[in-house]
């Protein structure tokens, strides 16, 4: 089996993936990636996949560094990736704008779409309230909840789910 660092992770000539790896495995055209997050994570937790040791040739830093390139917020990501697959989650890339990830419910992959987007905020990082109901709503519109992945200096990953809401009949006394 061939390896080659790209753009989108790192290309893998094989002709059968095993099922229980297609979690870390992309298609693009006709061929086949470990998508960036996920060589990230099987490089980070020395986890073999289908005989191949990525741990024994590449290190965590080259890998962000050079993904880093691509995507500015690969670490962050990263963090929430590595954190969501420790909690038995699938995730991938999300829609391409800042700290995305879309998440499949559990033994959902990958029989079904994924029906969660994480978007990523950092400690201290502003995000304005329009911005965050304006998510709510394409998320309602792709029948996908949002949740909020708040990263704390220390590397702690905490998540906020938003749920629309409506405001009606106020007055000043009911506030």
């Amino acid at each position: 089996m061939k390896v080659k660092l790209r753009k989108y992770g790192i290309e893998v000539n094989m002709k059968n993936i095993p099922h229980k790896l297609m979690k870390f495995v992309e298609k693009r055209g006709d061929k086949f990636y470990i998508h960036r997050l996920a060589a990230l994570y099987l490089v980070d937790k020395e986890i073999d996949f289908n005989g191949l040791q990525l741990y024994r040739h590449l290190d965590i830093n080259t890998l962000i560094k050079k993904f880093a390139k691509y995507d500015p917020h690969i670490f962050s990501k990263y963090l929430i990736y590595r954190d969501l697959m420790d909690r038995g989650y699938v995730a991938t890339e999300g829609y391409g704008r800042g700290i995305d990830l879309l998440v499949y419910d559990r033994g959902d992959f990958p029989d079904k779409p994924p029906s969660i987007r994480i978007i990523g905020i950092e400690e201290g990082d502003k995000i304005s309230i329009n911005q965050l109901l304006n998510e709510v709503y394409l998320g309602s519109l792709n029948k996908k909840k949002i949740i909020i992945a708040v990263i704390e200096r220390r590397g702690e990953i905490v998540y906020y789910k938003l749920n629309e809401f409506k405001v009606s009949n106020l007055s000043d006394d009911t506030l």
